[in-house]
């Protein structure tokens, strides 16, 4: 009876050796298990902080991009803004140029036909003057005439010698 007790004994000192290296066991899994699941929770944490960042940087470089291309896009409208200014005020300049030059031109022409008139007016004036100047000498010739004529008829007259044939 004592070694069945015996037996016994050590056979419920060994389940409770096993249960307690049975639940040690556990244990060590239960906190392997939760440290493997601390582990991969943190693993996923870094990654959807990791994809988080990496989702923030395209963004910001998404929109550092649309910032250039807006910046290219609104540099490139003024400078087609600055350049039909340019191309305004050019075609402004070569207008008033071009009015300028017209008034020039017609002040030129003007003054051509203003001298061509005066020219004109010199030679009928001095024609004019030579006209005038022959019509009185004609005009003091044949007073002249008439005078000579009357003194050569006075003259023969006086002398009885009248005679319109030899005259």
């Amino acid at each position: 009876p004592n070694d069945a007790l015996l037996a016994l004994e050590a056979h419920e000192a060994g389940r409770r050796d096993q249960a307690n290296t049975d639940r040690e066991e556990v244990a060590r899994k239960e906190t392997q298990a939760k440290e493997d699941a601390s582990r991969v929770k943190q693993e996923q944490e870094a990654s959807k902080k990791k994809l988080a960042e990496e989702e923030e940087l395209r963004k910001r470089q998404e929109q550092r991009r649309k910032e250039e291309e807006e910046m290219r896009r609104a540099e490139k409208e003024e400078e087609e803004k600055q350049r039909q200014e340019d191309a305004r005020e050019a075609k402004l300049e070569a207008d008033a140029a071009k009015r300028e030059k017209e008034k020039v031109e017609e002040q030129v022409k003007k003054a051509a036909e203003e001298e061509e008139a005066k020219r004109r007016q010199k030679e009928m004036s001095e024609k004019e003057a030579a006209r005038q100047t022959a019509l009185k000498d004609k005009e003091e010739a044949d007073l002249a005439a008439e005078e000579g004529l009357q003194a050569f008829l006075a003259a023969a007259m006086k002398n009885g010698t009248a005679s319109w044939t030899k005259v």
